[in-house]
């Protein structure tokens, strides 16, 4: 039961309240929830002690709100533990501690309060970006009254309409390298080989050379497929009654390709598979580097590959023998990571030995008439990336990842010259005639012409440098310029720039001297005949493209 005091002030509480929204009621409400009999003012106070009496009085509001809120406290306020008084206690000693020592006034000494910042304004450069005029706009046909336009293929009146140049049409390859014919190939061999060859290279001048080369052409019947993956070389049979071209490709396969073959019986297929031929079996199991036929015997061909074996083939049995392998050697360097194997190779002076380059950084000179006995010397650690032999004299040049050396045969033990350069240069051949120039080829976008005429120590210096782009990538073979056979002042090149060339360089100058078009792929490897005014550029895709 609640108290009869606090009953009454409830219900003089509710009336205020009701008074002072201004929604009074006609009857009052009674109290339903609390069970009481009224009592007077007089009874209330008459059964409480001084403390607990509580005047009331009908005009004096504000004194009753008071006292309730007073009786609320005592009777239903909750009281502090005494962790919390503690903690009260503590707090009120702090702030006495505080206020005795002064803090703030210390702190202001220690560290005086940094002046404000003061942002200057800096006014806003409003820019506009200025149109370009690309002829009037254009306007919806609704607004202007037009007829419904079915197509949008075609511009509308007054517009100028973009043409785009045409590309060059796609050369089909006329020849493929399809099955093979063994029959086919040793007819074809046979009469290459039947053939003259000449001893002796006649030099020409430089207008009659380039003249010759300006009015080469490629014809739709000499572009051929003639390996199946991406071609590292190619080379000319010397005969000059026949046109034989030799490739090598990636994969390890061989192509042969007589270009003048006619169409035999064997041949089943429309596109005319007659006259490529790809040797099988397979003479290597990886990538072939270089080929190379012997100056002495033109009907064998030499061949190196990654997977570390140089054979030679036999063009009068179509067979194929292993000249040297990895193991034979036991050169320096063999605890290195890198696989062994062979980038390039070349012939020396004396017409028979063979110098090849490895994987590891080493030079082998090898007699391929005997089957033991060689001699080898360190070019550096890295991969030998080229390596060609001086026509007349016992050098060799051979280039690694940032430099190219030029090498006496004799003596082995330091190198006569140190060409520099900043990226791997993936081509350096003397000049076929007298070996009085270097020529080289960087992946640093440059091409390099070296006086090679004195062989020593720095005398071997710079003649003309060249800008050429020789970023050819990942998917496709590195550049190398190739020196033209019958004179010793121009060179040839593949090319990156659109319509697709080739390249063809004087050593007077350092422009192009012209461009050999025609072809509608990037030609990475050429190959000039030692003989005839016959060029030959092949691609990343195993094509072959003839100039004649």
């Amino acid at each position: 039961m609640m108290a009869p005091d606090l009953i009454v002030l409830e219900d003089e509480k509710m009336e205020y309240n009701r008074r002072r929204s201004g929604r009074m009621h006609k009857t009052r409400v009674p109290n339903t929830t609390v069970n009481h009999q009224p009592v007077n003012s007089a009874e209330i106070t008459s059964g409480k002690s001084d403390t607990e009496q509580v005047s009331v009085k009908e005009n004096g509001i504000n004194d009753v709100e008071d006292k309730v809120e007073e009786k609320s406290d005592e009777n239903t306020g909750p009281k502090l533990s005494f962790f919390e008084q503690q903690r009260l206690k503590n707090m009120e000693q702090n702030a006495k501690f505080l206020n005795e020592i002064d803090l703030n006034s210390a702190n202001s000494v220690l560290a005086p309060p940094p002046p404000p910042k003061t942002l200057k304004s800096v006014p806003s450069i409003k820019r506009v970006a200025a149109r370009e005029s690309n002829g009037p706009r254009r306007q919806s046909a609704r607004l202007k009254n037009l007829p419904v336009v079915t197509s949008y293929n075609e511009p509308e009146p007054g517009l100028s309409e973009f043409v785009p140049e045409p590309k060059a049409p796609k050369i089909v390859p006329r020849v493929y390298c399809g099955a093979f014919h063994y029959e086919d190939l040793k007819r074809s061999l046979k009469s290459v080989l039947e053939g003259r060859v000449s001893s002796t290279v006649k030099t020409e001048g430089n207008d009659k050379v380039l003249e010759s080369l300006a009015n080469l052409r490629v014809s739709e019947s000499d572009v051929a497929k003639c390996c199946q993956g991406r071609i590292y070389d190619a080379r000319f049979h010397p005969s000059i009654d026949k046109l034989l071209l030799a490739t090598c490709d990636k994969f390890g396969c061989l192509g042969l390709w007589d270009i003048d073959c006619e169409q035999s019986e064997s041949d089943s297929d429309n596109r005319r598979s007659s006259g490529c031929f790809l040797v099988q079996p397979q003479p290597h199991n990886d990538n072939i580097r270089c080929l190379k036929f012997a100056t002495s015997d033109s009907s064998k061909l030499y061949t190196c590959s990654y997977d570390g074996t140089v054979k030679c083939v036999d063009l009068n049995k179509c067979e194929f023998s292993t000249i040297c392998k990895d193991s034979d050697f036991n050169v320096n360097n063999r605890s290195l990571k890198y696989d062994f194997g062979f980038h390039w190779l070349d012939i020396l002076q004396d017409k028979v030995s063979l110098c090849i380059g490895d994987q590891i950084g080493n030079i082998i000179i090898k007699d391929p008439r005997v089957s033991e006995g060689y001699s080898s010397f360190t070019n550096g650690l890295k991969p030998v990336k080229c390596v060609s032999a001086h026509p007349l004299k016992p050098y060799l040049v051979a280039s690694d990842q940032l430099s190219v050396k030029v090498w006496d045969v004799r003596n082995k033990k330091t190198c006569i010259a140190d060409l520099p350069h900043s990226r791997v240069a993936h081509g350096v051949f003397f000049s076929p005639i007298s070996g009085d120039k270097i020529l080289t080829t960087s992946y640093d976008d440059t091409i390099r012409v070296f006086d090679s005429s004195v062989l020593a120590a720095d005398e071997v210096k710079l003649n003309v440098r060249y800008h050429h782009n020789n970023q050819t990538g990942r998917w496709l073979a590195p550049f190398q310029a190739l020196w033209h056979p019958r004179n010793e002042e121009i060179f040839v090149i593949g090319s990156m720039d659109f319509p697709r060339r080739v390249d063809v360089f004087t050593t007077g100058n350092k422009q192009k001297a012209l461009t050999m078009t025609g072809n509608d792929s990037i030609c990475c490897r050429n190959a000039i005949h030692p003989t005839l005014d016959v060029v030959a550029g092949t691609t990343s895709s195993g094509k072959a493209f003839i100039w004649r």
